[in-house]
């Protein structure tokens, strides 16, 4: 009886990727926000917003809006999310490169509205966490009120790390904490028996607060040297909910070691979360898998009756770096790099992926194993993924070409992954997913990417020269791609999106 759900919703979902299909125009662009560095080795933020056509929407289309400049700065590792009326909320780190403060990494924010106007502080940056401490690593969330909820790590003097967070309004207020004493929530702290992993993922409860999931590693005692993945929850007005003892409440547990989680909200206050777990000793030590978990919106595990995680990606290979989205029933599509380790094929990196239901059951390859999203003789790394609307996924990634030919060459590719596993762009040569910009003359890397609203994805990314006066100087293109993997803009050819300075840098999109 459990399964006619699941079907209804696949069909009211191949129903609505038909609607998509038939509605290509309702795509509303792209946000982007990305570095400019400059010949003093100062870094700008700035931004700017493509519209469906691949057109720069502000400033008309000249330049690009300044989010951040102040001499003597650089602003890097901005995260973003959409402000749920037309623009966007991004939140940066700023290090002092000279002065008294030289050194130091605060963190700031920005709202820009859909025409591009900065929104708080008269147009400058707001000091988000502003300490004599380095604040780094955001994340961040919606609130579901036109404001965000902020992660990030914060170390004391003797680099003992701390996870904060904070909620910011839409009006660019500060609502937890005590702001006048650059004091925020502490999600969790280092201890004598602790110690923390500097990054943390988080999803938002639904409620207006954050779950945020983290590594912790054990300092003394039975488990010495283990880390585990915990979590947290984060009311609305900034009130740890969960048990904070031992660090949070349990994800997984283990004497091998788990790290790098990610997560999503499955629709219920609760979160799916993903993670890698290494074996330490034993018939697979050194091995990498993924696994996963589901915690309720008390903080309990609810797969495997809460003994053990759920393997979503195990093999020979050293899976490793999940991406995690929702699949729109309930459940959660899971990708990562898996390295090859045979003899023939050692070194090769490919994409793997796999849907997990709702009740924690692998639901492609009969859960036996999980699907090859890309696996050409180049290594794909770092994937980006997007949902297509539809109960499956847009992964874009890098393609590292190997050493016996276009030796030190990098593209950017993609390739959709249905519903039910299938991968329809691949071509029949090399099996190589849908090419979305592979010059050999530039190294293409750092893809972002958002879905179009269309069944398709819009893809900026870096293209720096690899030879020439201009090597080293990476401009902005991009491309939008429709949901056969055709590309829309400039008959087939991306478009240049920022350039002119010396460098454009890790973009960063948000859907409008």
């Amino acid at each position: 009886m459990r399964s006619l759900p699941l079907c209804l919703a696949r069909f009211f979902l191949t129903l609505a990727c038909a609607a998509l299909a038939a509605s290509p125009g309702f795509c509303e662009g792209a946000i982007m926000f990305f570095e400019q560095h400059d010949a003093s080795g100062d870094v700008q933020l700035r931004a700017q917003r493509l519209s469906a056509a691949g057109k720069l929407v502000w400033l008309d289309g000249k330049g690009s809006v300044a989010v951040a400049q102040q001499p003597g700065y650089v602003f890097r590792s901005a995260v973003a999310v959409r402000d749920g009326a037309g623009g966007a909320i991004v939140v940066f780190e700023g290090e002092a490169r000279s002065g008294s403060t030289a050194g130091d990494t605060d963190l700031w924010a920005q709202r820009v509205d859909a025409n591009g106007k900065l929104l708080w502080n008269g147009g400058s940056p707001l000091a988000l966490a502003a300490s004599s401490r380095p604040e780094t690593n955001p994340a961040v969330v919606s609130d579901g009120a036109g404001g965000a909820i902020i992660g990030y790590a914060w170390r004391d003097l003797s680099g003992s790390v701390d996870l904060e967070a904070q909620r910011i309004s839409a009006a660019g207020k500060l609502l937890w904490g005590d702001p006048a004493n650059a004091r925020p929530v502490d999600v969790v702290e280092s201890t004598e028996v602790i110690s923390l992993a500097p990054q943390m993922a988080i999803a938002p409860d639904g409620v207006g607060g954050a779950i945020a999931a983290y590594q912790i590693t054990y300092l003394s005692g039975e488990y010495e040297g283990d880390s585990d993945i915990a979590a947290q929850r984060v009311s609305a007005t900034g009130e740890r909910l969960w048990p904070s003892d031992d660090g949070g409440v349990t994800v997984s547990s283990s004497k091998h070691t788990e790290r790098n989680p990610t997560l999503i909200s499955d629709g219920q206050g609760g979160v799916i979360a993903a993670f890698e777990h290494e074996y330490r000793s034993g018939e697979y030590a050194g091995d990498c898998d993924i696994l996963a978990q589901r915690l309720s919106r008390d903080g309990k595990m609810l797969w495997n009756d809460g003994e053990k995680s759920v393997v979503v990606s195990s093999g020979s290979a050293l899976e490793r770096f999940p991406v995690i989205l929702p699949d729109g029933t309930g459940g959660a599509l899971v990708f990562c790099e898996a390295e090859l380790r045979d003899e023939e094929q050692q070194g090769d990196i490919d994409v793997l992926a796999q849907r997990i239901s709702a009740d924690g059951a692998m639901l492609w390859n009969e859960g036996k194993s999980s699907v090859l999203v890309a696996a050409s003789k180049w290594r794909e790394r770092h994937p980006v993924v997007v949902s297509d609307g539809c109960g499956g996924a847009i992964a874009v990634f890098e393609q590292h070409a190997p050493p016996d030919s276009f030796a030190g060459d990098i593209d950017v590719a993609a390739e959709r992954v249905t519903a039910d596993g299938d991968t329809p762009w691949s071509t029949e040569e090399d099996d190589r997913a849908a090419d979305i910009s592979a010059t050999d003359e530039l190294l293409e890397q750092a893809p972002s990417a958002v879905s179009d609203g269309a069944g398709g994805a819009i893809v900026v990314f870096e293209a720096e020269p690899r030879s020439g006066k201009q090597a080293g100087r990476a401009d902005l293109l991009a491309q939008r791609l429709d949901a056969n993997g055709k590309p829309l803009w400039n008959d087939g050819k991306p478009v240049t999106v920022a350039g002119g300075g010396p460098s454009e840098k890790r973009p960063v999109m948000v859907a409008p």
